[in-house]
This record gives C-alpha cells, sequence and structure tokens, in this order.
C-alpha cells in the first residue's frame, strides 16, 4: 500500500513519472493487440520491460532510473512491435485531420477569419490604406526591431513608389465573423453584417462585403439632405443603437470620416458626378421600399461606398453572419470596441 501511495506521489511531484505512465499504457495497449500474432518470446521481452517500468514507477524510482526503463521499454517496442512507427504516423494524420475539421466547423458555424476588403467601412473599419510619408515629420521609414514590430503588431508596412516617395501601407483590419447567432435570431438595424455578393446585381460577385444594416423588410426610406436617414417617418440620429458614430460629426462629409449618409444631390454638390453614388435617392423627397425578405446596407464611408444606394436591397439570406472583433493589427479598434 505504501509503495502504491508513493507512486501515486510521484506521479503528481514528478513529470518524468508521467510521461513513464503515458508511454507503460501506451506500449500496453499495443501490446494488447498484436500478442496473439508474435512469437511467444518478443511478447515476453516486451512484457518484462513494461513489467520493469512499472514497477519503477510504482516504488518512486529517481528520475533518471525512470528514464533508463523508459529508454528501455522505448527501443524493445520499437524492434518488437514494428506497428508501433505505423501507429504513430497515423496518430500524427489523425491529429492534423481533427485539427483540420475543428477549423473548417469553426468557419463553417461559429467564427470565421475575414479581412475587410474596401475603405467603405472606414472609420469604423480599415481596409488596406496608404500614406504618403514625404513632407511629413515620419517620413524616414523605421529599420531593425521598430519596423518588425510595426509589421508584425501594428500591421504597417513601408514601400517606396515610383516616384522614390516612401509610403506607409495599413495592412487592413483582419476581423472574426460571428456565423452562429445568424441561426438563431435575425440580424437587427446598426449591427454590422457579413454577406455574399452571389446575385446582386451592380457588385462583384464571388466575394464578401460587409456593411451597416440600416433598413428591414417593408420599411420605407429616405435620406435626407441633412445626410440622416428617414425610416418610416423616424429621422435616424446618434441616439439610435448602431449609429452613435454615424451620426456624431458635423461639418461638411468627407470620405473616411463619419458623415451621416448622402443622397445623390447632396454628393453633386461636393462634385460627385450625378447618379454615380446613391442614384436610387436622388433627392431628400424618394422613397425606397425594401421588399420582402429584404434588408438595405450602407458602408460608413458615405462619400466612397458602393452600397444600397447604388445596387439596391440585399437578399435576406445571404447574409452569412456578422461583424465579432478585431483579432489582429493592434489599433484603436482592436478587440469589439468597433461597432
Amino acid at each position: 500500500m505504501v509503495s502504491v501511495l508513493r507512486g501515486i506521489w510521484n506521479w503528481f511531484a514528478s513529470r518524468t513519472a508521467r510521461d513513464g505512465v503515458d508511454l507503460h499504457r501506451h506500449i500496453r495497449r499495443l501490446l494488447a493487440n498484436e500478442r496473439d500474432q508474435m512469437p511467444a518470446e518478443e511478447a515476453e521481452e516486451v512484457a518484462v520491460a513494461l513489467a520493469a517500468l512499472n514497477a519503477g514507477l510504482t516504488h518512486g524510482a529517481p528520475p533518471p532510473a525512470l528514464r533508463e526503463l523508459m529508454q528501455r521499454l522505448s527501443d524493445t517496442a520499437h524492434v518488437r512491435l514494428p506497428s508501433i512507427v505505423r501507429h504513430s504516423h497515423r496518430e500524427f494524420v489523425e491529429v492534423l485531420l481533427v485539427a483540420g475539421v475543428v477549423v473548417l466547423t469553426m468557419r463553417a458555424f461559429f467564427l470565421a477569419p475575414m479581412k475587410i476588403p474596401t475603405g467603405s467601412m472606414q472609420p469604423t473599419l480599415y481596409g488596406v490604406t496608404v500614406e504618403e510619408l514625404q513632407g511629413l515629420a515620419e517620413a524616414t521609414a523605421p529599420t531593425g526591431f521598430r519596423r518588425l514590430l510595426d509589421r508584425v503588431v501594428y500591421g504597417f508596412n513601408y514601400v517606396r513608389g515610383k516616384d522614390g516617395a516612401p509610403y506607409r501601407v495599413f495592412s487592413g483590419d483582419h476581423v472574426l465573423v460571428d456565423r452562429l447567432s445568424c441561426n438563431f435570431r435575425r440580424p437587427g438595424r446598426g449591427e454590422i453584417v457579413v454577406f455574399e455578393t452571389r446575385g446582386v446585381p451592380g457588385i462583384r460577385e464571388r466575394t464578401h462585403y460587409m456593411k451597416r444594416l440600416v433598413a428591414l423588410p417593408g420599411e420605407r426610406v429616405r435620406i435626407g439632405n441633412d445626410r440622416h436617414l428617414v425610416v418610416n417617418g423616424r429621422r435616424l440620429d446618434a441616439s439610435v443603437r448602431g449609429f452613435e458614430g454615424v451620426y456624431s460629426r458635423q461639418g461638411p462629409p468627407r470620405e473616411s470620416e463619419y458623415s451621416g449618409h448622402v443622397n445623390d444631390r447632396v454628393a453633386q454638390r461636393y462634385r460627385i458626378e450625378a447618379g454615380l453614388l446613391a442614384p436610387l435617392f436622388p433627392d431628400e423627397r424618394t422613397e425606397y421600399r425594401v421588399p420582402a425578405g429584404h434588408l438595405l446596407v450602407m458602408g460608413d464611408n458615405t462619400m466612397a461606398s458602393s452600397d444600397s444606394r447604388r445596387w439596391g436591397a440585399l437578399p435576406r439570406d445571404r447574409v452569412i453572419g456578422r461583424f465579432w472583433m478585431v483579432y489582429w493589427p493592434v489599433s484603436a479598434r482592436f478587440g469589439w470596441t468597433a461597432r
């Protein structure tokens, strides 16, 4: 009884003892599976090595002695149990297959990684951006560890253009998309949704876009000249959940800044060609009714977003998930802050 308790204590106190127990269990299982197909003397040789390791574990042999017994058992098993090599390879393949299935399952049903494809959701979420450094205080690109830090942590890369001017390239936000919740509830107004472009006329096929959901099936929508949406006669403002940032600023509309939502007439005031940005909303009097089974989605970068103002309502079944978090790079938007 004392020796058994000593063995249990050694298992908790010694990593070598735990490894020895795992090895003993593994070889014992292989021997049990193949003993009837082995010569008796070879099976007995493996059994003796197993018994020796078991005795060392039970009586609390010191780590050096245990390692010697483990090596003896391992060498004997590799000679007398050829399947141990095949079994190790099979286990490695099984681990890879299981890992692949887990990743695919996560992507298909739970959380899927996605890179922001364009700048249409700026400044909420950023796509790839290029900034010329010529004339700025930081015109000289960093070197060494700082350059590596910028690349790995903050997502910045530095290049020189054909004119020799230095540029800083931001890799774009990488986000996780929640694919699970959409199976249990429909997305609500103000949420950032991800959708397939398949079958949506006027936009690039076979990709995914990310926009903010602004109107639901059956709702009537106008865009006022004050750059606020009017849904079923109700003017949306910063007090509406999901639009706190969108309607947070005053002043003229600008790219990559929160500027509300712009109809086509307002866009023309800022030298945007007529019918280019919002042909379905030519002025503040035009009302658009969202068809049944469809949604209206718009980008937060209202001066540079191809969205429902141009190509109309989105079939609701194209929505595959909603924004969950920014997981890379580290920025002001890292985590769950971008809403």
